[in-house]
Formats: C-alpha cells, structure tokens, sequence
C-alpha cells in the first residue's frame, strides 16, 4: 500500500540506482566462497540491481522446504505493486480483522483487501493438495493392510489344507497342538518378516526425504513409522495363527485317511 501522505512510486524511485537485498541461499548459490556479497552486482530482468544486504531464509511454502534463493526488491522500485501484510496479535486475530480493514481504509480508501485470514488457515490453503494426497494414501493403506491380511489368511489356509497328511502323521506321531500351532506360525512369520523389512528400509527413506523437502513433517513422525510395522506383524499373526489353529484340530485318523 502507498499511504496518502507517505512516499510514492515516481520518476526519482525509478531513475534511483537500483538495490536489492539477497537472501542466505541466494549469496552462497551465486556467490560461492565470498564473505560477504554487499557491493556485487547482479542482473534480473534486465535490470541491473546493487546489493546492499542478506538477510535470512524463509521456507517460501509448504511443499518447499528447502530455502531457495531470493532477491529482494525495495517496494518503490519494484513494478509489482502488491503488498502482503503480517500482523502479531495477543487475541484472536481474526477479532481484529474488522480493526484491519479501518486502518487499510484510513489510508487509501481504493486500496482492495483480499485474502484476510490467519496464517495457520492460509498453511493450510496452500498445503490443501498435500493433506488431501496424505489422507487418500492413507485411505489406500488401510485397504492394502485389510488386503494383507485376507491374502496372509488365505494364503495359509492353503498351506493347512495342502500339509494335512503330515499334519496328521505328526499328530499320530505325538505331536502336541501348540507344536503344530508354532510350527506354522514360525513358517508364516519368518516370510512376513523379510517382507516388513525391505518395507521398513523403503519406508524410512521416504520419511527421511519427506522430512527435507515438505513443511510439517517433524521428529515425531518415526512413531508413526515404527508402530505401523508393528501393526502390520500383528495382523500377520492373527492372520497365521487363525489357520494353525484350525490345524490341531484335524483328527490324525482322518488326516492319514485323505
């Protein structure tokens, strides 16, 4: 915004040597090993700008978490007359908005307002396309771990019934059923547990990398990541020990009878 009685943009801002300050990033992408970049020179849209400053990295969004480089442009020189206004309060802020807009008003009355919310509503807007990816792969986990478990039990109740002759010669044979139970259990653990692994090892860099290029992913995400595997062995187990548990109970004669 211009205020009424403040500075505007005329021919003396335009014809002033043109500054700019640069960001952290920016200083160390293009002028690599230099203390300082202040007195450089760089050229922008055929503009050729003087720094005169650095300041600190700001994460420009949410999918973005690296800080890129950034050249910043006093607002009187810069051809794009828009401004974003941020405003600390100590109550909330939205119970100042209609404060907000009287002192906008106050100062140019033409001056449109667009946009007026909180930071943490603004976040979201902008992080909207990732919660919504986020809550659909989550959706299509709980199908794949509902999927797993009805493939696990299949998958071992196909074994019970192909293993029933020697199920029935260890039982004659004097095995107990907590034998025949651990038998199988042991057998169905030790494949899930080489597919939890090479899962666990895929998912530990996904989290690594997520945590480095996307805003919000923080230090308690490994909970996360370690009770899911957790979760997962538990309903392989259940999904195992269903059909070894229906394997004690063939009768031994019947068994040796298929």
């Amino acid at each position: 915004m211009q205020p009424a009685d403040g500075p505007r943009l005329g021919k003396e801002n335009i014809n002033a040597p043109r500054v700019a300050v640069v960001s952290q990033s920016a200083a160390a992408r293009w002028w690599p090993g230099e203390a300082s970049p202040l007195g450089r020179r760089i050229t922008m849209e055929n503009e050729n700008f003087a720094i005169v400053g650095v300041v600190d990295d700001v994460e420009p969004s949410a999918s973005n978490r690296p800080p890129q480089p950034v050249l910043y442009i006093p607002y009187l020189q810069s051809r794009n007359l828009e401004m974003d206004i941020a405003i600390r309060t100590a109550v909330p802020p939205m119970r100042l908005a209609p404060e907000v807009r009287s002192a906008i008003r106050a100062i140019d009355p033409r001056q449109p307002i667009t946009n007026l919310n909180t930071m943490a509503e603004l976040i979201h807007q902008e992080a909207f396309g990732l919660v919504y990816i986020a809550a659909l792969m989550g959706v299509f986990g709980a199908l794949a771990l509902g999927l797993s478990f009805v493939g696990v039990y299949g998958l071992m109740n196909c074994l019970v019934s192909e293993q029933i002759r020697e199920i029935g010669v260890r039982m004659a044979l004097g095995a107990s059923p907590q034998n025949i139970v651990v038998m199988f259990c042991r057998d169905g653990l030790r494949k899930a547990a080489v597919g939890l692994a090479i899962g666990f090892v895929l998912a530990v860099g996904l989290e690594r990398l997520m945590r480095a290029t996307m805003l919000g992913v923080t230090g308690d995400t490994p909970l996360l990541l370690y009770c899911m595997p957790l979760l997962l062995a538990g309903a392989v187990a259940i999904a195992v020990y269903i059909p070894a548990r229906k394997a004690t109970r063939i009768d031994p004669v019947d068994a040796l009878r298929c």
